[in-house]
């Protein structure tokens, strides 16, 4: 087999370069993503240098792991491929006629074929390796294959030992040593699963479960069961000693409920905030099925197409969590910044020009709905909407706009402009807009007067709940420094919990006017629940106290 590294080089084409080896480097070594992404790459890259990297890098990592199994199904010879092979054979072997006049692509497909495969665009079959020089090691399947059976049969003993001492954490060990094996080995997804869930029964505390229930969510990704998924991140969430204690499970639970909502539910707006809550210290941490660089990917177009202006303002340009994401993938900050700008022709630019001609969305797994998924291209989708989006915000301060302004603000045609307004007005988002086309008008609906009393009232009523709300913050604390009240969380000290399994806040009076009596007031801290909808009067308890929510 050909040198990896010496396929695995950047692909350069008219400018752009995708680096496989940085791009793959996010991902775990030799974690189940990582391989899936590398076979994507090699089956639908249009760049035959590119699929052929990805192919080399897949075969070294599956006989690294030593997975014949999954190695003899992706690059050992399919039954059609023997059968093209017998028959030219047969067509060499033959007097040339009309039989051997049969044109025939380089690859050994017929031409016809290759030219459906052509017109047919996406819907096209996925490539074979050896369709790029990849060439089967069947002595490495045999080898591996015997070596596997043995240590199967010493899995299986160690778990038979475990059962006849009654050893719950052998037992545990043992299933989820068969899991890994059968996750590895051999690239069985079922039996993996049913190991795990077995191995479920064993686990005595709360942190076993909710590792087991990681690797679960992981297997589930992995199969594409995402059901599966949710159900055990419901199941995880419940064990509260790591969600409380551990910030990277909490970000683990976080960022696999927002991919499966965006897959599985397609519910971008929800995903788009789950993305955003992620803390900002999960990095690496889950790159055995996201990378960081994901999360900004998925997270900024899931912002861009459900989002307002102001939401992404607020959580993803000055978002804790956010914000220093960004810096992964410039190309989506400044589309974020272009977009707050309005700037909606430089901010489409970056994303239909720059991001799908460098391939970080068109070759990416989950977002153009490859390796099994079932629910479309979301890259399309997703732009779709960004689109949508844009057009109807552009339109919304005038009573009527000129499309040909309109197509030089997108950078598009009058006429794609025209369709795109069209399509809007029939989906209902541009409701009372209509078209004249002997000028090039788009004439939109216009507000009565009492409608903008209404739509005027409800903002003033917004803002000054907001501002009441502030104001009462900034008097409790003013209030709070002047009485010498401290409200603090001890951390270190273990307290009884409120009837919603939070700490309570000690509240600690101090009296600084008499230095001393140090024992004037000793009343120590005072428990007092923070979920309490009633007023404590602490005036008792030292002076005219505030009164505390």
């Amino acid at each position: 087999m050909m040198d990896v590294e010496e396929m695995a080089s950047p692909r350069e084409e008219e400018g752009v370069v995708f680096d496989l080896d940085t791009y793959i480097g996010r991902y775990e070594p030799l974690s189940e993503t990582r391989l899936q992404r590398l076979l994507f790459l090699g089956q639908s890259a249009d760049n035959e240098e590119l699929a052929k990297s990805a192919f080399a890098m897949a075969a070294q990592h599956l006989q690294q792991v030593g997975n014949a199994r999954t190695y003899r199904h992706i690059y050992g010879p399919t039954p059609q491929k023997q059968q093209k092979h017998q028959h030219q054979q047969q067509v060499a072997a033959a007097p040339t006629g009309e039989s051997g006049s049969e044109k025939r692509s380089p690859h050994g497909m017929d031409e016809d074929a290759s030219e459906t495969g052509k017109v047919a665009g996406k819907k096209k079959q996925m490539r074979h390796p050896s369709e790029v020089g990849i060439v089967f090691d069947s002595e490495f399947c045999m080898q591996e294959e015997q070596i596997s059976v043995q240590q199967l049969e010493v899995l299986e003993a160690r778990l038979a030992s475990a059962q006849s001492r009654l050893a719950k954490d052998a037992i545990r060990t043992a299933y989820l040593a068969l899991a890994d094996f059968y996750k590895t080995k051999r690239g069985d997804f079922q039996e993996a699963l049913k190991k795990l869930l077995k191995s479920l029964e064993y686990c005595h505390n709360s942190r076993q479960t909710g590792h087991v229930c990681l690797q679960v969510m992981e297997l589930g990704m992995a199969s594409k069961h995402y059901q599966k998924v949710r159900d055990y991140i419901t199941k995880a969430q419940h064990t509260s000693d790591l969600v409380s204690q551990e910030d990277d499970f909490a970000g683990k639970l976080k960022a696999a409920s927002a991919l499966v909502t965006m897959l599985h539910e397609r519910k971008y707006r929800d995903a788009a905030l789950q993305f955003l809550s992620i803390p900002a210290n999960l990095t690496t941490q889950f790159n055995s099925v996201l990378s960081a660089e994901d999360i900004v990917l998925y997270g900024t177009l899931l912002g861009l197409a459900t989002l307002s202006r102001s939401e992404l303002q607020t959580n993803l340009l000055n978002g804790s969590n956010f914000k220093a994401r960004l810096e992964l993938l410039p190309p989506l900050r400044d589309a974020l910044y272009h977009y707050v700008r309005a700037d909606y022709k430089s901010c489409l630019e970056l994303l239909n020009g720059h991001m799908i001609r460098h391939d970080f969305l068109g070759l990416d797994m989950y977002l153009s709905g490859g390796s099994g998924e079932t629910n479309g291209n979301h890259v399309d989708a997703l732009l779709t909407m960004i689109r949508n989006k844009f057009v109807v915000q552009y339109c919304e301060p005038y009573t009527k706009v000129s499309l040909t302004t309109m197509a030089s603000c997108f950078g598009v045609s009058t006429e794609e402009i025209e369709s795109m307004v069209v399509d809007l007005i029939q989906q209902g988002k541009l409701p009372g807009s209509r078209i004249a086309s002997h000028s090039q008008t788009l004439h939109t609906k216009t507000l009565t007067q009492k409608e903008r009393h209404h739509q005027m009232a409800r903002r003033v009523a917004q803002l000054g709940d907001k501002f009441a709300n502030e104001s009462h913050s900034m008097l409790l604390r003013l209030s709070c420094i002047e009485h010498n009240v401290i409200v603090a969380s001890d951390m270190n000290q273990s307290r009884g919990r409120n009837r919603r399994g939070r700490d309570p806040l000690p509240i600690v009076l101090r009296d600084d006017h008499d230095d001393d009596d140090d024992e004037s007031i000793n009343s120590g801290p005072i428990d007092v629940d923070d979920d309490s909808d009633d007023m404590m009067d602490l005036s008792a308890a030292g002076g005219a106290a505030p009164f505390l929510q």
